[in-house]
């Protein structure tokens, strides 16, 4: 019986430290994760935006001078 309880406390040790300390860094590591994702895409949507704001103005520089 001995065993069993000093089983169940080491158990109840390794869950507590997961917890503790694994679970919060890994949120922080997917949170870094997703702000660097998203300023990824923030940046690309900017970069098309500006071709966009481009092309239109060259269309309508072309249409001008028709």
């Amino acid at each position: 019986m001995d065993m069993i309880y000093w089983a169940i406390l080491g158990l109840g040790v390794f869950i507590a430290v997961w917890f503790l300390i694994v679970v919060p860094s890994e949120r922080r590591h997917h949170e870094r994760k997703l702000e660097m994702l998203q300023r990824r895409i923030d940046k690309r949507q900017a970069q098309v935006d500006q071709n966009d704001s481009e092309s239109s103005t060259d269309q309508n520089d072309e249409l001008e001078k028709t």
